[in-house]
């Protein structure tokens, strides 16, 4: 940690200074002590005394590792020399990238908008930004720079892809509400949660004229009629501070200067926490309804004038008498030119709808016998064009001087207007809930599919988290399967007694079988040493044949349906057949009665619907297994390619059948997908990269044994490399006993003194070594030794073929037995180019 320090101090402090004394001045500040933790370089007045330094080193490395930002440095040079914990965790992924150039770990930066951002910061020496999608990771990310006088530059970036596509996500909400809106006539606008307008406003904008600085904050109240002002936004106020929906109406100048009345209905947005994130509301124009509804008033006011002076739509009815007295506006209403002695209630009814007579009747009938008042809207029809009306009537009793009801004055008005526009915003009312429910039902589409989809994320990376911890556990038990494997074969050479050689041969078997279960937990891993290359899926199908027949009995019948015409597959011959006996035997399980059992290939070109998600695109060749078994419930077969999962019992599987399938396919750059239904069977299908080049015969593959059993360089000098004291001593003893002089190392340094100090003819090195590769080594050691042989031992190799710089050298995956070890050292001396090209 003090190394750190120092070299933090050396290569980073002046950014880091320029970089506090920049974010001091941001509005944001810098992170907690990263402002005060240094002191300027070069001043010696700034420098503080040695105990100082040493607290306020201290506080910058918790504070540089505290930071929500992940911290970049950069020499003059654009080599890596600090990264904080977040950084490292962002971009390191596990890689020691201190010195390291950045260019060259990041190539795929260069050119865009961190590298201009980075290269004008270093020009100008002035602070810049900068944002842009990292496509090896999949992800946005957005930085600040800032240089330093020595030149080198500090970034602070973090991960915005949540940011963007949430923000992406509103912006389509707000298009299609604007919409919404937009198609009922009304205006939109937002106001912060504290009631203030802020950012574009593009519908108000286009009401008022007002421009963004204008309308901003309170601006808005400015198009507001001066008598509606100061009103609306003491209103408005009260509804921001109680938090509830504000209702209101005012008058706004439109851009032409017209008065306009509008009406104002406004609803907070809520956070999941239930705080206000904005307002959201409408402007609604009603100028034509206030006026339809100024001018019925005014109206009113002269039909109450004329009533008043015996006016328009009146009648009188004298109950001593019944004797009726109507004025000419209540004989138009009805359409009538009836003498006055003419008209009586049997008269009125008989206009009346006859669905609604019966209850007019009633409720005068009623009026009359209590002398009270009464009114009622219902259905006429009119006389002289038979046009039906809503009609709205009101009676009310005249009490003479001595309190006698003498008789009932009252008005009709003609109120289908106002029935029709009411049936008409019903009308709209339905559409709008309508609209609004077929919103929320997409809503809730839309939410369940991303559900869905981080659902399927949440497994993918369950499913590489267990991978990665199967793939440590198969190379260390590897490692331990090696030594037992070795021990035990030297053991059994040194026992005379065949009875105790009987134990030994059946620890070697359970061994062997320890190899097996590694090797399946490497597949699921992805880790395997494999070598893709073209593959005939029916030739591979025909040849398993036979070996299924044996392995699953009697009672399963074996089918084929293979595609005439099928392409090669990019595969391994061994891995295609290792799914094959899987599937068969997982087929087997699900059918103790025995059944059927059908093998099929297809071709699945890249335009076929249907692919399994997550497949890159292109042409695929399927191998498809199809059994007649017990089939799986949907729960059971969501988990069946989850790692050591299994329905059988305790002992009776391990669980990794399927998902060494899965993990097969994925290493060619494939997958697989399951089928199943209760009672009706299961079909897995495999799905690999269809292969450009054609299928070679298995011949061509085939690696010849050593000619003899004897060594091929009797006294050979051998060198034997590995860090694991129990492999290192048990490949010594078994070379030893096959006749070759051993020398042992177990690390890099006492290997390359080995090499100094005398000649080798072979080395047996392990690839994974804590201090160095075992590909570097060798590169060292052939600069020391040219032409040494090497054979490579690995308990996962995964990344070897890529790192060897001699493709010759043979490789052996642990756990082997003492044969072979002894036959690839064999082969390794006799081959006369072995240590060729190692450079």
């Amino acid at each position: 940690m003090k190394s750190l320090t120092a070299r933090l101090l050396r290569a980073a402090g002046s950014a880091l200074l320029a970089a506090a004394r920049r974010l001091q001045a941001d509005a944001t500040g810098p992170p907690p002590g990263l402002a005060h933790g240094w002191a300027e370089p070069g001043n010696p007045a700034t420098a503080p005394d040695p105990a100082t330094a040493k607290a306020r080193e201290h506080a910058m490395r918790i504070a540089l590792e505290s930071t929500g930002d992940s911290v970049l440095v950069l020499s003059a040079d654009e080599r890596i020399v600090y990264l904080n914990r977040r950084a490292r965790a962002q971009i390191a992924d596990g890689r020691n990238l201190i010195g390291v150039p950045f260019w060259t770990t990041f190539p795929d930066i260069v050119g865009g908008a961190f590298w201009t951002a980075l290269q004008r910061c270093k020009a100008d020496r002035q602070p810049n930004s900068a944002e842009g999608f990292y496509a090896p990771l999949g992800r946005h990310f957005e930085g600040r720079l800032f240089p330093a006088e020595d030149g080198s530059v500090t970034v602070f970036f973090r991960d915005v892809t949540e940011q963007r596509r949430s923000e992406r996500t509103l912006a389509e909400s707000e298009s299609r509400f604007r919409a919404a809106v937009q198609a009922l006539n009304g205006i939109l606008w937002t106001n912060s949660a504290a009631g203030a307008m802020d950012g574009e406003q593009p519908g108000w904008a286009a009401l008022t004229g007002q421009i963004r600085d204008e309308y901003q904050g309170f601006g808005w109240a400015q198009a507001v009629h001066p008598e509606d002002r100061q009103p609306t936004i003491d209103a408005w106020n009260a509804a921001v501070a109680a938090r509830r929906p504000f209702v209101f109406e005012h008058r706004v100048r439109r851009h032409d200067g017209v008065w306009r009345h509008f009406t104002i209905r406004a609803v907070p947005v809520l956070q999941p926490d239930g705080a206000i994130h904005e307002w959201v509301g409408v402007h609604t124009d009603v100028t034509e309804q206030r006026e339809a509804e100024a001018a019925l008033a005014r109206s009113e006011q002269r039909l109450r004038l004329a009533t008043e002076s015996a006016g328009i739509g009146t009648w009188e009815l004298e109950l001593a008498t019944g004797r009726a007295v109507r004025s000419p506006g209540h004989a138009a209403i009805f359409g009538d030119d009836l003498p006055d002695d003419a008209w009586s209630n049997a008269t009125f009814l008989s206009h009346v709808l006859p669905e609604d007579r019966a209850r007019l009747d009633q409720i005068r009938r009623d009026a009359l016998k209590t002398f009270s008042g009464w009114q009622f809207e219902c259905r006429i029809r009119r006389a002289r064009d038979g046009a039906v009306r809503w009609i709205e009537a009101r009676g009310a009793p005249v009490r003479d001087a001595d309190g006698t009801v003498a008789r009932y004055v009252g008005i009709v008005i003609d109120v289908t207007g106002r029935k029709e526009i009411q049936a008409a915003q019903a009308r709209s009312a339905e559409i709008l809930e309508q609209r609004v429910a077929e919103r929320t039902r997409e809503l809730a589409r839309q939410i369940a599919e991303r559900e869905k989809a981080e659902a399927a994320l949440m497994q993918a990376q369950r499913l590489e988290a267990v991978g990665q911890l199967t793939g440590g556990v198969a190379h260390d038990f590897n490692n331990l399967l090696t030594a037992v494997i070795g021990n035990l074969d030297l053991l059994a050479r040194r026992l005379p007694d065949d009875r105790l050689r009987r134990y030994v041969d059946v620890a070697m078997a359970a061994a062997r079988r320890g190899g097996e279960l590694t090797q399946q937990l490497l597949a699921f891993a992805r880790k395997q040493n494999v070598r893709p290359r073209p593959v005939d899926v029916n030739a591979v199908a025909v040849a398993m044949r036979s070996l299924l027949g044996r392995s699953l009995g009697g009672l399963v019948t074996i089918e084929t349906d293979l595609a005439a015409g099928a392409w090669p597959a990019l595969s391994d011959p061994a891995q295609l057949e290792a799914i094959l006996l899987n599937l068969a035997i997982n087929a087997r399980d699900a059918m103790p009665t025995g059944g059927r059992l059908r093998i099929a290939t297809r071709n699945v070109d890249a335009g076929s619907p249907g692919l399994p998600p997550g497949l890159d695109p292109g042409d695929y060749v399927v191998v498809a297994v199809q059994d007649t078994g017990s089939g799986m419930p949907p729960e059971v077969a969501a988990k069946a390619f989850e790692p050591f999962f299994t329905t059988k019992e305790i002992g009776a599987g391990s669980g990794l059948g399927l998902s060494q399938v899965l993990g097969i396919a994925s290493q060619f750059g494939g997958t697989a997908r399951l089928d199943s239904r209760v009672g009706e069977g299961t079909t897995v299908e495999v799905f690999l990269p269809r292969s450009a080049a054609a299928a070679r015969s298995p011949g061509l593959d085939a690696v010849p044994a050593a000619a003899t059993d004897a060594p091929a360089a009797p006294g050979a000098a051998i060198l034997v490399v590995d860090d694991e004291d129990a492999v290192r001593e048990v490949n010594a003893a078994m070379l030893q006993d096959d006749g070759y002089v051993v020398r042992q190392a177990g690390s890099r340094a006492a290997a390359l003194v080995a090499i100094q100090d005398g000649r080798f003819d072979l080395a047996l090195v392990d690839y994974a070594m804590p201090d160095m590769r075992g590909t570097e080594f060798v590169r060292q050691a052939r600069r020391r030794q040219p032409g040494l042989r090497v054979v490579y031992v690995t308990g996962n190799a995964e990344p070897l073929v890529a790192d060897m710089g001699d493709r010759r050298d043979p490789v052996l995956a642990k756990p082997y037995s003492p044969a072979v070890l002894l036959a690839a050292v064999r082969d390794a001396l006799a081959d006369r180019h072995a240590g060729e090209g190692a450079e």
